[in-house]
């Protein structure tokens, strides 16, 4: 007979593998398991991490909410998650598509959005596009000075 702890790390390890297919219902529904299973609070808060980001997948995938600011909040704060979990290169991924679609992006995360790249770059060791990103920093932030009004 396995153990408890030994079936939680399996039932983990196949929500994980339904998340990386994209199989982010199913990931849920067995990441919600594992928490009911499990006692220990450091695998309790990777858990809730990997439930927080099923759900930000299941919501901005919906289509209703496609090139919304709702949906490339919703992908920023997936971005966010995926860097906490260690996936720069799908953390950097998301930044480009949202920056890509930036006809919906307003200043303020705009400029959110460029500061995580920068910082991606610079985790992942790649300091040249980490000091380009800087610059386009600088300028959004000027591009805003001028959209204030002084009275």
């Amino acid at each position: 007979m396995s153990s408890p702890i030994n079936d939680v790390n399996t039932q983990f390890e196949q929500a994980v593998n339904f998340f990386k297919n994209g199989k982010y219902q199913n990931a849920k529904a067995t990441f919600e398991q594992c928490l009911r299973r499990n006692p220990d609070a450091v695998i309790r808060l990777r858990i809730n991490q990997w439930l927080c980001q099923c759900n930000t997948e299941l919501s901005w995938n919906s289509q209703a909410s496609q090139g919304t600011k709702d949906h490339l909040e919703a992908m920023f704060t997936s971005a966010v998650t995926y860097r906490s979990l260690g996936n720069h290169e799908h953390a950097l991924g998301l930044i480009q598509k949202i920056i890509k679609d930036s006809s919906n992006l307003d200043i303020s995360l705009a400029i959110k959005t460029h500061q995580l790249m920068r910082t991606l770059y610079e985790e992942m060791g790649l300091w040249r596009e980490a000091v380009e990103t800087v610059q386009k920093i600088y300028d959004l932030i000027e591009k805003q000075k001028v959209g204030v009004v002084f009275c």
